[in-house]
This record gives C-alpha cells, structure tokens and sequence, in this order.
C-alpha cells in the first residue's frame, strides 16, 4: 500500500460521503450496544483498583528513567491484574459478538461487497502486529497514576476498556460497512520562539516521556496529555499512555534517535513513532502517527489513519476529522505550553 505524501506539512484531500442510512444505522446499533456496559461503571472501576494503588506505591520510589522492570512486580501485578483481564475479556467478547452480528447484518442487506470488505482487510491488515499489548502497561501505569492520580487513572481506564472497542471497530474502521483507506492529517504548533530546535526537542521530550517531569502540574492541566516513557535499555520501543478529558488510550511508541529517517517530509527531528494498531482494542484509531521538531521549529503531528468515506467514521464525532480538528485546537494550547 502507498504511503506517499508529497506534502506532510498539509492535509491531503478526503472525499466524505453525505449522512445517509449507513450513519443512521451505525450510531443507532452502536447506542444499542454501548448503553447496558454503563452497568458494568462500577466492576471495572473496582477490578482497576489494586493494579493502581500497587501502582502509585511504586511511583513513591521513582527516582530515575526508564523504570526498572522487575520480574517480582511483574508477577504481583499480573496477579492483582486477573480479575480485570476475565472482566476485560467478557466486555470484548461482547463487542465482537455485536460487531459481526450487526456488521454482517448491514453486509448482507448492502448486498455482500466481498471486493470492497477484500480491499479494506488490506489496509487493516498493515497495522496488525504480533506483540501488541504485553507487561510494559504495568510499568507505564507507575508514572501514569503519578502524573494523572488513582482516581482520574480509574475512571479513564474505565472508559476505555468499556467503550473504546467497539467504537473502533464497529464505527471508524469497519471494512463491513464502509471502502476504507489511508487518510492523511497534520497538526504542528507555530514556531517555538526564543528556543533552538535541540532545546525544543529536549523540552518536548522531557515533558511527554519523564516518569516525574519537573512541571507536572503544568503538564496535567494540559486538554490532552501523552506519556510515552522511556523503554529499556535493550529496546527502543515500550507501550505508551494517551490522557483525554474522558478516556486513556494505549499505544505502542517507538523512540526516535536523531539521525533516524521518518515518513514526514517536513521534520527537523524526529521524535516519536506512535503505532496504534488494529489488533489493539484500547486506542479508537488505527495507524501510524509521528511527533517531531518541524522544519519551522514547532511540533509537527503527522497521521496516516485508517478511515472509512461514510459521515459516522470520516466527520462525525470521534471521527478522523474530529481528531484531525482536535489537534489542530490542542497544537495552538500545547505551543503556547512549550514556549512558557
């Protein structure tokens, strides 16, 4: 599949069909769907609850990046971790039972598109990979619940292992229902003023991947906050965190070294690699997302996401549009951010 992009600094063109029937039908089985998990708020919250706290007694001890691993903490937390995963588990089979019984309810009626659903299990099948979710998490959720607290960790975490699947699947990227492709969007804040671009790349990554950034109150205030920590030492890689207003997110983030070439066109450093994989349930989109120093010395946040043509999965919210516009609001607070 083409990847290229002559320009990373500006949008490419994406053709969004009008709200029809399909978009009706999309949130409508979606609320069918979503509404009764509201019930299971209270047993997820509850199950998250030892992994955090064992999590925030560890972050007390925190005193240098990467943290550790320790196979003794690995083993407790994946412990304390079973209830959740046979609850998790529960909440996926759930969603995958409703998505294939909808989707193929709405395939069958749309009179079975098998080279459409053909061409878009092509796009998905690029971002599926073998090692998606694995014991990092117990070690990215110490300076996690440092930086955001127990409490607000337990209600986003919540919000995520309930709701984000079937979202994902059902309604951004959902080969059943809508020809899917490559849809190309980029944020970039104005330029940092007063800053070279090594120290914005030194500030810029300090901020996002320190386990106890110095301005940690600064950095939870922000609308939207990522931490991607620093992997150990025999990797490059390790899982990451997404911090919303309502939900977390995991990623799997690889850490640039400087003379590393990306896809962007338009960087001065690179950064972060942020896959975000199909086979991940716990992130609403699927691709492949950078984060750099620009060639104008600012932020850049170039995506190649995984969308449908249909208003539910290319504009309307939680869409790639609507990320696309979120960004584009976050990089105007998140430059102002770096320059003070």
């Amino acid at each position: 599949m083409n990847w290229f992009v002559e320009d990373t600094s500006k949008d490419t063109p994406w053709g969004i069909d009008d709200f029809s029937f399909k978009d009706v039908y999309v949130y409508v089985t979606s609320a069918i769907v979503q509404i009764p998990k509201i019930l299971m708020i209270p047993l997820v919250s509850v199950a998250l609850l030892p992994n955090l706290l064992l999590s925030k007694v560890l972050s007390k001890t925190l005193s240098k990046d990467p943290i550790p691993r320790n196979p003794l903490y690995t083993g407790i937390s994946v412990l304390l971790s079973i209830p959740l995963i046979v609850i998790t588990c529960f909440s996926l089979c759930y969603d995958y039972f409703f998505y294939y019984l909808f989707s193929g309810i709405y395939w069958i009626f749309s009179g079975c598109k098998v080279t459409q659903y053909k061409r878009s299990r092509l796009v998905i099948d690029q971002f599926v990979h073998s090692n998606v979710l694995n014991e990092d998490i117990y070690y990215t959720l110490v300076s996690k619940v440092h930086r955001q607290g127990v409490l607000e960790c337990c209600l986003k975490f919540t919000s995520m292992i309930l709701f984000i699947p079937f979202i994902k699947y059902y309604v951004i990227a959902n080969p059943f229902i809508s020809e899917l492709g490559i849809r190309f969007i980029t944020q970039s804040t104005e330029p940092i003023q007063n800053r070279s671009p090594d120290e914005v790349y030194e500030h810029f990554k300090s901020c996002v991947s320190d386990a106890k950034p110095n301005n940690l109150k600064e950095t939870d205030l922000l609308s939207f906050s990522p931490h991607y920590p620093y992997p150990p030492e025999n990797t490059d890689t390790c899982m990451g965190v997404q911090n919303s207003s309502v939900m977390c997110l995991l990623v799997n983030t690889t850490h640039y070294k400087k003379d590393d070439i990306p896809l962007s066109n338009s960087y001065s450093f690179p950064v972060y690699k942020v896959m975000l994989y199909y086979n991940n349930p716990f992130h609403l989109y699927t691709g492949h997302v950078e984060a750099n120093v620009s060639d104008t010395n600012g932020i850049e946040h170039p995506m190649w996401l995984v969308s449908g043509h249909n208003y539910a999965s290319a504009k309307g919210r939680i869409s790639t549009q609507y990320i696309d516009d979120f960004f584009h609001n976050f990089a105007i607070e998140f430059g102002k951010f770096l320059e003070n």
